[in-house]
């Protein structure tokens, strides 16, 4: 069975993940929210709550992966897409 992770299990990164772990495939999943930490355990078959933006964030979980879908956007209005990407990714 091949691990897959999804950075970002928003709108379209929850799509991928539950289709993805219904074709049989281990999925580990992210979300910045608190809010959402419990609806993405049901969804994935690994959770974790990570803030790509925070330079100390554990991204362990990337380690034993074998694909990626980065899927992240500013969730805040002060929030741009380059500190996102420039900081996060």
């Amino acid at each position: 069975m091949a691990t897959y992770g999804v950075i970002g299990c928003g709108y379209v990164g929850s799509d991928v993940a539950v289709r993805m772990k219904y074709a049989g495939h281990h999925v580990v999943g992210t979300t910045r929210s608190a809010e959402r930490f419990r609806d993405l355990q049901q969804l994935v078959s690994d959770a974790h709550q990570v803030d790509v933006t925070d330079p100390n964030a554990d991204l362990s979980l990337l380690e034993s992966l074998d694909g990626l879908l980065i899927s992240v956007a500013p969730t805040e209005l002060s929030e741009s897409y380059d500190s996102v990407f420039s900081r996060g990714i």
